[in-house]
């Protein structure tokens, strides 16, 4: 097409050179009648040339070019999963005027996608390729119920104005949207390094689906956030045991219930120690009960048991909902072992776009403070959905249980054991990078002994965040080993450390 520009061009620029040279010297010879030009499409334009005299004899090179057209019923581009939309195609020139059909030899229509829909003609002939005889050709386009992009090719053979064989070729699209979506998955997908700024960070790569399983391609805008620690049950007990925190699986006796008529949820937990000011929510269910999960704020708990907590944001639901686990908590959490500093570490979360892509994926990222490794937190996901047996679109999310895990771990040292002695041997956990024990965190790992060493017993120190027992909360593991080998030392090592749930 470029070769065809140039040529215009050229054309043109030639023409005036001739139109120069030619007629009388007279004022009436430079009356002359500029061509018209024309913005050229990439491969939807042809140009040709016609010659003509005006009444003082000059000659004049009229251009003319021609573009093939869609146009559509709604003037959009886009299609919902089992829609039709009526779109024709057709040849105009550039002064805006449709070609006669008698100028008009053929238009052929194909979709270069066929699995995303099928061609329908006004007489219901139907295909993936239909062939008209006149111009501004009517087709619809019946989609199915896989979403994605569909390449219309379009092929036009026509007359020129000088009566020649001129063909026009282009490929259209229209994007099949998704339906809304239906389910949502949360799952991780790596760990990165933040030295400057003393973090890790996990990412989270969220993916919705609609109910044909096409991965959501309308862009819906999303929230997400995390609950790092968490409100206790028992207040008298909030400072010594982590056993009373209010994480409340959907199993649990103590599973909520959801009213949307109310707006509250209601559990037999005892929530007497909530803070209404910092706390906030989480929520999830069994099977579709996306329009009661996700993150709900409260401003009053009130009760004595059930307790209830009275909700902001809107339950748009048809019904109540029994059997919903739920997470009161709040950002941070508190290093207990720590009684020389500010004990307070944060995580926080970062959206990478505030819309889902085209793939319907969206990552999430979440920053956190070396401490927080090894620790189990709760994220809670939100965007709009469609829940099908309530026919309701409406708030629409989920929840993830996730032990942060940092950039991997490793021992302190080895220990070597002399001939023939019986001793202890205490090996720490260092979080790679950073300098720091592990701490207040569970861990699995493989011992490696020397070939005469035999062990004795084993003091793992794995500990919650409220046992400061053994070094602070330090991750360790202690051996008292035997070295059977009178003659020659031995070495007592471990290996393959990897993080483990908190809970």
């Amino acid at each position: 097409m470029n070769m065809q520009r140039n040529f215009l061009f050229t054309f043109f620029f030639t023409s005036m050179v001739l139109l120069t040279g030619c007629g009388s010297s007279s004022k009436d010879s430079t009356a002359t009648t500029t061509p018209t030009t024309v913005t050229t499409v990439p491969n939807t334009v042809v140009t040709t040339t016609t010659t003509t005299t005006n009444v003082n004899g000059t000659k004049i090179v009229v251009l003319t070019s021609y573009d093939l057209k869609q146009s559509t019923e709604d003037n959009t581009l886009t299609m919902g999963l089992n829609a039709t939309k009526s779109m024709s195609y057709y040849v105009q020139n550039n002064s805006g005027e449709k070609i006669s059909d008698s100028d008009l030899t053929s238009i052929v229509i194909s979709l270069k996608n066929p699995a995303l829909g099928n061609l329908r003609d006004a007489d219901n002939h139907t295909g993936n390729s239909l062939s008209f005889t006149t111009n501004n050709a009517s087709v619809s386009l019946d989609t199915n119920t896989v979403s994605g992009i569909i390449p219309i090719e379009v092929k036009a053979t026509f007359l020129d104005a000088d009566g020649a064989t001129q063909t026009l070729q282009h490929v259209f699209s229209i994007v099949i949207l998704s339906g809304p979506p239906t389910a949502m998955s949360i799952v991780y997908e790596g760990t990165s390094h933040d030295e400057v700024n003393a973090k890790f960070i996990d990412r989270i790569v969220v993916t919705i689906t609609d109910k044909y399983s096409n991965r959501v391609n309308t862009h819906p805008s999303l929230s997400a956030s995390a609950i790092v620690g968490y409100a206790a049950e028992d207040e008298t007990n909030a400072s010594t045991s982590a056993a009373t925190r209010l994480y409340i699986p959907k199993t649990s006796t103590k599973a909520a219930t959801m009213d949307p008529t109310a707006n509250t949820l209601t559990t037999t937990a005892n929530l007497s120690n909530v803070d209404r000011y910092n706390d906030f929510v989480l929520t999830y269910g069994s099977g579709y009960t996306y329009d009661y999960a996700g993150k709900w704020d409260f401003d009053t708990v009130s009760g004595t048991g059930p307790y209830t907590l009275n909700l902001v944001d809107k339950i748009d639901a048809n019904g109540s909902q029994s059997g919903i686990g739920f997470v009161i908590g709040h950002n941070y959490r508190e290093d207990f072992c720590d009684t020389y500093s500010t004990n307070t570490k944060v995580a926080y979360v970062i959206v990478e776009d505030d819309r889902f892509g085209n793939d319907g994926t969206v990552g999430v990222n979440i920053h956190y403070d070396y401490y927080l490794t090894g620790k189990d937190i709760a994220l809670g996901v939100d965007t709009v959905g469609y829940t099908a047996d309530g026919n309701i679109t409406s708030k629409f999310g989920g929840l993830k249980k996730l032990t942060l895990r940092s950039g991997g771990l490793h021992a302190d040292k080895s220990c070597t054991i002399s001939a023939g002695v019986t001793t202890t041997c205490k090996i720490g956990i260092l979080i790679d990078n950073t300098g720091l024990y592990l701490k207040n965190s569970n861990f699995g790992y493989e011992l490696i002994l020397g070939d005469k060493i035999v062990v004795n017993s084993v003091t793992t120190n794995m500990s919650d965040i409220y046992d400061c027992i053994g070094d602070g909360g330090i991750a360790y593991v202690e051996y008292n080993v035997t070295n059977q080998d009178v003659n020659v030392s031995g070495v007592v090592s471990i290996d393959k450390i990897l993080i483990s749930s908190e809970f």
